[in-house]
């Protein structure tokens, strides 16, 4: 009997099969090859994305306060020539203050809208240098007290045994001590008390502590209370105002140094209390007295002085500003103007915009000015509402001697003026 033969499978036909495995293999690795590709582009693009979007808002939030503080120039100015004119008429005289006061208040604000988006685009330069915190706080609480007694806050200050060293950025330091006692004065109702102290803790921090009986805090405000343009709605009927960016700005320039700051409150009209902590240093032995410091010598004599500013209310206030000190003042509204009166006027001192109209800006007049044999002499200030640290290394590079952020508060001219000596 036959017996039956059973089909072994041909080599071909395994051949064929383990061609395809790895023909699809290879497909399915050229696909993912082909996802990472498209994932790995696609989050370029949003890298890409992301820093254009930051480089834009840092581009808007810089003209924003360009375009905020030129209209402030002339308003302060025009201030300090009613003043100069002087007046009697306490109405006039309390007007003058409110502007004042009211300018002031513009001016911060501006300022802590650039510095919050400097600090979160790390932008922001800190100029450190060793410093009694005792000393910074207890100027900052003298400078608070006469506007919480105005506003009939009690302001009490516990000072330290001695002197609190701390390596940190001075002025930083106090737009920090500022915005936490401005903050306590505005949730304070008249009557009552804001407290303040510093003291060494055990664990080598400086601890500083600002305690109100204000209008106090509910526990999910506390979560996000340092966030940029929180405010808290308490529904007490409080308005303080503002945009929410001071304690923003406290927490990025305290960690800056190091440091942290916390706030806690047993919730609404239950007054509220922050804790700002810093690393200190070891209390260094006594400085030996150096040689007196001699003040330069101040000359009061009359100066030639040329303004170049597009902006005419800005320029004219600035003008009679001047000649009421008793200076020869031109003006010219463009670099190309500018340049111009400066041949024939030869100024001494020249104070120029850097966004200027035409085809020169402040920096090419500045440049045309150190390159011309007969003016290269003459004291160069940048006055302008560019103030970031890129701004004041790129007037120095031009050739300015000083660079100023408008608006400059007009008492410091004739001191600054008297200063300077030209060649």
């Amino acid at each position: 009997m036959q017996e039956d033969i059973h089909p072994i499978p041909s080599l071909e036909l395994e051949s064929e099969s383990l061609h395809q495995q790895l023909a699809e293999a290879r497909a399915a690795l050229a696909a993912i090859r082909r996802d990472e590709a498209e994932a790995l582009q696609r989050l370029r693009a949003a890298q890409a994305a992301t820093e254009a979007a930051r480089r834009g808002q840092t581009l808007f939030l810089a003209a924003l306060g360009h375009e905020l503080r030129n209209p402030l120039a002339p308003i302060r100015n025009s201030v300090a020539l009613m003043r100069r004119a002087g007046s009697s008429d306490p109405i006039i005289q309390r007007a003058q203050e409110i502007i004042d006061r009211q300018v002031a208040h513009m001016i911060r604000l501006v300022d802590d809208l650039l510095d919050v988006s400097r600090i979160a685009t790390g932008r922001i330069t800190l100029n450190k240098e060793e410093l009694d915190l005792a000393e910074r706080v207890a100027a900052v609480v003298a400078e608070y007290l006469p506007v919480m007694e105005a506003n009939g806050v009690a302001l009490d200050y516990q000072p330290p045994a001695g002197p609190v060293r701390v390596f940190a950025d001075a002025a930083r330091m106090t737009q920090v001590l500022s915005h936490l006692l401005d903050n306590a004065n505005q949730h304070t109702d008249r009557g009552g008390r804001v407290k303040v102290g510093l003291r060494m803790d055990p664990s080598g921090l400086a601890v500083i502590l600002v305690r109100d009986q204000g209008t106090g805090m509910a526990p999910e405000t506390l979560e996000r209370l340092f966030e940029p343009f929180v405010q808290d709605e308490t529904g007490l009927g409080h308005t303080h105002g503002g945009l929410g960016l001071g304690l923003a700005l406290v927490k990025g320039l305290v960690s800056l140094h190091g440091g942290t700051v916390s706030a806690w409150s047993d919730g609404p009209g239950r007054g509220s209390e922050f804790t700002l902590r810093l690393p200190a240093l070891r209390t260094a032995a006594p400085a030996q007295p150096g040689p007196p410091s001699v003040e330069p010598p101040r000359s009061h004599r009359p100066r030639r002085i040329l303004i170049v500013e597009d902006l005419l209310d800005t320029a004219i206030t600035m003008e009679l500003l001047l000649e009421m000190l008793g200076h020869e003042v031109e003006i010219a509204a463009d670099g190309k103007a500018g340049l111009e009166k400066a041949n024939r006027f030869e100024p001494e001192i020249v104070l120029c915009d850097i966004g200027l109209p035409g085809q020169m800006d402040g920096y090419e007049v500045a440049r045309a000015i150190r390159g011309n044999s007969r003016l290269k002499h003459a004291y160069l200030i940048a006055l302008t509402g560019f103030g970031t640290p890129e701004d004041k290394a790129r007037a120095r590079l031009a050739g300015f001697d000083l660079h100023l952020t408008k608006p400059i508060d007009p008492a410091m001219l004739e001191p600054l003026i008297a200063r300077i000596t030209v060649a």
